[in-house]
């Protein structure tokens, strides 16, 4: 068990020292949706495009969408928004085919 914890730490090292600024808006997205998610404080990134054009984009929902997914309403997740499952999808595929190369290369 010791052993997996410090492969998995040492993988999380691995995709921070490679994706600096992905990794830390990531991990911030991730802490507002939990927190959104528990006491109802809300300060996720909004979105630009619905700033500044006041039209809503085909990203927008996302963060509800995966707050919905962790809170295991898979359908109203993808009331919100349906790009919720190929993004999600795409994303454990991406972190696979990043441990299987970090799995490699130790």
């Amino acid at each position: 068990m010791e052993l997996k914890l410090r492969r998995l730490s040492l993988f999380l090292l691995h995709l921070y020292l490679r994706n600096k600024l992905l990794c830390l808006v990531v991990f911030y997205e991730f802490f507002a949706i939990t927190l959104h998610s528990i006491i109802l404080l809300d300060f996720r990134i909004p979105c630009l495009f619905a700033l500044l054009f006041d039209k809503k984009c085909f990203g927008c929902g996302l963060s509800e969408a995966f707050e919905q997914l962790l809170n295991l309403n898979f359908l109203i997740a993808s009331e919100v928004n349906p790009l919720i499952y190929p993004f999600t999808s795409g994303a454990v595929y991406l972190l696979y085919k990043e441990y299987v190369e970090f799995k490699y290369d130790v």
